[in-house]
């Protein structure tokens, strides 16, 4: 790892002199250099009004600005706690209760109301004191990026300088991003996914385009027509919506990658069999991890496209059963991770920082296994991996191969109680364009032979959309509510 351990001037080192563009939102688009330039002056200026180490609310909805305060905070040495422009009172003030912050930039209006116990660093006046950058060493906060609170209640993940530019540097060299390269994503910018395709992208020299409206299949398709891109990152969901664009030949891309949740192989074989040259690179990712942990490049995806690869530099990653006893290749248990880049704690969160290590195993709750040549397979969170009949099935792979019939928009498959047969698994999903609802008979018919008859869905939902977050994981106590 590089020996500059602030993550933000590690980057903008390499931005000063590179006169190509290097950022583009909407119709602003910055070259190397003059995103650099932005990015000092607003250093200057935080320097300048900021007297002590401060905790800081950077808000999105701000196109660009939400990216040069960002670095800006880090370059200084603050943290950043990045929060969505969208985000609901109650969630900000249990993250203010949490984290308590002190000083915000960016709040929308509407929120102001919630953060008047905070320092708003627009409306402060110069300091008399000299401009003070603050030292940062390799386990210095750097960020505190709250969870999406899929499941509960928000947890602030405290992530290190050494976390944040260690996998920037690891994820960087795996990838292969060029500086002809202009990437395309469209995701909240909150989310640690968008945070790393930033952070990659500049490392690389290659143009990050960024957008964070929430785009359905024809939107998002156009945007990136639009700018002109060859790379897109993203949520699998959108994946299966641009091979489909590709397909059609409607879309040309030459690199793509998937995070944020599963992506079907059968995604993969499509996409490589249109064009046989593109390159496909799929990551694991948690935002307790800084970013990427496993990836499977496009050099190593043939016949391994049901895994996620090997384990970045600088993380270990073992899978263990019920008395944290590492298993053998090919058997299923909990997938635990440790190395330099891990979080330090969730912030100001003891009871759920103790029970999410065992000694130096911070456990990710998903449940997966390694094949024989060590490539890590994942079968889903904990609770995506049941007994039925009293054998293992896995929601995933019922998923995977719904997916690949080609009838549904959208697929997501759990587990329910049944009063007399026990435990069922039931598939959600959404209708595909215009077409007529699948009959269940039908739908059954094209399964059998392609999974074990214990993992054939029991029930079949139709609902009008599958809730997810904006980095593409499905909400699963919405989930519930559905089911119930």
């Amino acid at each position: 790892m590089s020996m500059n351990v602030n993550i933000a001037q590690s980057i903008l080192e390499k931005l000063k002199d590179h006169s190509a563009p290097i950022i583009k939102y909407d119709a602003n688009e910055l070259t190397g250099q003059a995103f650099f330039a932005k990015v000092e002056s607003r250093q200057t200026y935080f320097c300048q009004r900021l007297s002590k180490l401060t905790k800081c609310l950077v808000f999105t909805g701000r196109g660009l600005d939400y990216w040069v305060d960002l670095l800006a905070l880090m370059a200084g040495g603050h943290i950043a706690i990045p929060i969505p422009y969208s985000i609901e009172n109650l969630t900000l003030q249990t993250i203010i209760s949490i984290a308590n912050p002190d000083a915000q930039v960016g709040c929308p209006e509407r929120l102001l109301s919630e953060v008047t116990n905070l320092t708003d660093i627009e409306t402060m006046s110069v300091s008399s004191q000299e401009p003070k950058v603050f030292a940062t060493q390799a386990a210095t906060t750097a960020a505190i990026i709250f969870t999406s609170g899929s499941t509960g209640r928000p947890k602030g993940a405290e992530l290190s300088h050494q976390s944040l530019l260690g996998n920037c540097q690891a994820t960087t060299a795996v990838l292969e991003l060029k500086p002809t390269d202009r990437l395309f994503m469209s995701t909240p910018f909150q989310f640690v996914s968008a945070i790393s395709h930033f952070l990659v992208s500049l490392n690389s020299l290659a143009c990050f385009v960024c957008d964070e409206t929430k785009r359905m299949q024809a939107d998002l398709v156009g945007r990136i027509k639009e700018e002109k891109a060859n790379c897109f990152g993203g949520a699998p969901l959108q994946l299966r919506w641009l091979c489909e664009a590709i397909e059609e030949g409607g879309l040309h891309l030459d690199w793509v990658m998937s995070s944020g949740d599963h992506l079907n192989p059968d995604i993969i074989a499509r996409l490589k069999k249109i064009n046989p040259h593109i390159n496909i690179n799929v990551v694991y990712g948690m935002t307790e991890l800084g970013g990427r942990f496993c990836i499977l490049p496009n050099a190593k995806i043939d016949g391994l496209e049901h895994t996620v690869g090997k384990p970045l530099i600088g993380f270990h990653v073992r899978v263990v059963d019920e008395e944290n006893q590492t298993l053998t290749a090919n058997e299923i248990g909990e997938v635990q991770v440790s190395g330099d880049f891990v979080l330090k704690s969730y912030f100001n969160d003891p009871e759920n920082s103790a029970a999410s290590f065992v000694g130096e195993w911070f456990r990710t709750g998903d449940v997966g296994r390694f094949n024989e040549q060590g490539y890590l397979e994942i079968l889903g969170r904990r609770d995506d991996v049941f007994k039925v009949a009293g054998q293992k099935v896995s929601a995933v792979l019922i998923s995977d191969v719904l997916q690949s019939l080609d009838i549904f928009q959208d697929v997501f498959v759990t587990v329910k109680e049944h009063p007399i047969i026990g435990n069922v698994p039931v598939a959600m999903y959404t209708r595909k364009g215009s077409e007529p609802a699948p009959k269940k008979g039908a739908i059954i018919s094209k399964m059998v032979g392609l999974l074990p008859q214990n993992h054939i869905p029991f029930e079949f939902i139709e609902v009008a959309d599958i809730p997810r977050t904006g980095s593409g994981k499905v909400i699963r106590k919405a989930i519930v509510e559905i089911c119930a």
